[in-house]
């Protein structure tokens, strides 16, 4: 005790560990493999986690990471979760000529066979809202254009900022 007594307080700060390094360690220990279509960030909270499991809870529209139709300016509305359900194809690589069923997209090679992207049609309200209140910065970054196959739905523009929000509450069960 007396020499615990003797320590001063600077010398007992030296062994605490701050907040702030303690957040970084776990945040920085997580995978950041992010998808190859909708570049959202893997949810695996280990860095290190089992090869071909990583995952998202939920995808977003695959143009908010420039995705589009090739040969034209036309950024994709597309969830890549109602892609990988489609009879859709898509090139895997921007100057392959190699064309991949969605379905089959674990065999586009690394960076998709690693990902496991659940099939189905949900489309989490905030992304819609999103992709419409940065529609022209997404459009100015990419240097293509919301048009066409790609023309934003009418009922994405009804979403509030208000209900994204909410949404996202819902998600993360809040």
């Amino acid at each position: 005790m007396k020499e615990v007594s003797s320590l001063s307080l600077d010398k007992m700060k030296e062994f605490r560990m701050k907040p702030d390094r303690i957040l970084i360690d776990q945040l920085c220990k997580c995978c950041w493999v992010t998808c190859p279509f909708c570049a959202a960030v893997c949810t695996n909270t280990l860095e290190d986690h089992s090869p071909d499991d990583h995952n998202v809870p939920f995808h977003r529209p695959s143009g908010i990471n420039g995705w589009h139709k090739r040969n034209t300016v036309e950024l994709s509305v597309d969830f890549c979760t109602t892609d990988v359900a489609s009879d859709g194809r898509f090139y895997p690589h921007h100057d392959s000529e190699e064309v991949i069923p969605y379905k089959q997209y674990r065999t586009a090679g690394p960076g998709y066979a690693d990902w496991r992207i659940t099939a189905d049609t949900s489309q989490l309200k905030y992304w819609t809202w999103f992709v419409c209140r940065f529609q022209k910065q997404l459009e100015d970054h990419y240097k293509l254009k919301f048009e066409g196959s790609g023309e934003i739905p009418s009922q994405w523009k009804t979403h509030s900022k208000e209900a994204a929000i909410k949404s996202l509450d819902e998600m993360f069960g809040l």
